[in-house]
């Protein structure tokens, strides 16, 4: 359906609820499926109405944004993430990978977002993390480099396969 419809200009991004096994384990599942249905509901509101958004199983989201540059879905994963702390329910927080589909295969830059998503897992959580489609990730959008990493954000160069 729409995803072959994916072009040049799209952005992927994979998100993942930080510690979300800990909600079902200590509170219980229908504490976790209102944390779901709460972070469904927040990402409905704040994305478009040509944005595409799957849950791909568990606590984990995949969302494609049509003509959209990484430094738009970063912004957008901010607010998001503005949103969602002020009312987080049970303290959870949520990690994002993003990349461009930058050769049209949408195989490829959700093989991309998901290892960014797993990098930014593995430094800490609660961040995002950007691949770029150049190795020079300093000159990806303003705001990259150190004073981005502060705010839970880094740039990964993007790897191509030969």
């Amino acid at each position: 359906g729409r995803l072959r419809t994916l072009v040049k200009h799209d952005t992927v991004v994979m998100i993942d609820l930080d510690h979300f096994k800990r909600v079902n384990d200590s509170e219980g599942h229908d504490a976790g499926d209102r944390v779901l249905v709460a972070f469904s509901r927040m990402l409905r509101q704040r994305l478009r109405a040509t944005d595409l958004v799957f849950r791909l199983g568990g606590e984990e989201f995949l969302l494609v944004l049509p003509d959209t540059p990484t430094e738009h879905a970063l912004a957008l994963l901010n607010q998001m993430r503005l949103k969602w702390n002020a009312e987080r329910p049970l303290l959870v927080t949520f990690s994002a990978g993003i990349a461009r589909i930058d050769d049209g295969d949408l195989d490829t830059a959700m093989r991309s977002a998901d290892g960014a998503l797993y990098a930014a897992k593995s430094r800490g959580r609660n961040r995002f993390e950007v691949v770029t489609p150049s190795p020079d990730a300093s000159t990806a959008y303003p705001g990259s480099g150190d004073r981005a990493a502060d705010n839970g954000v880094t740039t990964r160069p993007s790897r191509t396969t030969p």
